[in-house]
């Protein structure tokens, strides 16, 4: 009886395994689905029913829970804080990565929220010192390039690392010192649109 239910426990196994697959998966990184509450909805309408925190409350800065604007652990918990929250931001493509799959995209994006401490030029390039990491779709809105202003609203949906440029940009406005690796927003687009 025990070789019996051996035997018949190799085989269910073996079956489970088979029906699985042993090929590689791809894992595609693309914008989650659209809630609802938010469908069918113009880029104002979705603006007006965006939260104004700013940027830096979303990391943490400006209510003093993280000390740094680099890999300070704190700052992905206020961000996750944040986690389904619907945004609005205007600001420009640094990044466009595209995927396996046909019309998604991840985008490394600068928003021009206006603090001096967001980004600076280096020649022509734009270079984010906080960049939100988004899950873009073409059903979102128009192909993006790099350097095109864009005003995108979308929900937080966790958070993302990103080298640092190399260079963080001191008080004055002129680049002082190297940040590390730092955690930003990742976002999942619900619509976007070119800038003129």
């Amino acid at each position: 009886m025990r070789i019996y239910a051996l035997v018949l426990s190799c085989i269910v196994i073996s079956g489970v395994l088979a029906s699985c697959g042993g090929g590689s998966s791809t894992v595609v990184l693309g914008p989650k689905p659209i809630p609802s509450k938010y469908q069918g909805l113009s880029i104002e309408q979705l603006k007006s029913k965006s939260s104004n925190i700013p940027y830096s409350d979303i990391i943490g800065i400006d209510s003093g829970e993280v000390i740094t604007r680099s890999n300070d652990p704190k700052i992905a918990e206020s961000i996750m804080n944040h986690e389904g929250s619907l945004f609005f931001f205007n600001g420009t493509v640094e990044t466009v990565y595209p995927s396996s799959q046909e019309g998604t995209f991840t985008l490394w994006f600068c928003s021009s929220e206006g603090t001096q401490d967001i980004a600076y030029r280096e020649g022509n390039k734009v270079v984010c010192i906080d960049p939100l990491f988004l899950l873009y779709n073409l059903d979102r809105g128009p192909e993006l390039q790099e350097g095109d202003t864009v005003n995108i609203s979308g929900t937080i949906v966790g958070t993302r690392e990103k080298p640092g440029s190399g260079i963080k940009v001191g008080a004055s406005g002129d680049p002082s010192h190297r940040i590390p690796t730092f955690t930003t927003p990742s976002m999942s687009v619900i619509k976007a649109e070119l800038v003129d």
